[in-house]
């Protein structure tokens, strides 16, 4: 995760959002998957995108053991969403 790929992963990110928001394309449903603790920033993108949101449901705990093959730092990344999540 070179700090130098990130902005162009935001970019590419946002241009997607975009393509959605303004359904260009021929697609009739986009499945957006993110990691966003806080219910404003949600709902901001939803509202955003004319879109709906569905949380799926997995335990920190499950989420620990899922991640047990990745780099270490994503324990702290999912230890940080969970003390952040807002209903």
């Amino acid at each position: 995760h070179p700090d130098g790929l990130r902005f162009i992963a935001y970019k590419i990110r946002d241009t997607l959002y975009d393509i959605i928001r303004t359904r260009y394309g021929r697609f009739d449903n986009a499945y957006i998957i993110a990691g966003l603790p806080y219910r404003g920033e949600r709902e901001a993108l939803a509202k955003r995108l004319q879109a709906e949101l569905v949380h799926i449901d997995a335990s920190e705990e499950e989420c620990i053991k899922r991640a047990k093959d990745r780099p270490i730092h994503t324990i702290q990344i999912i230890k940080k969403y969970f003390a952040n999540f807002e209903e």
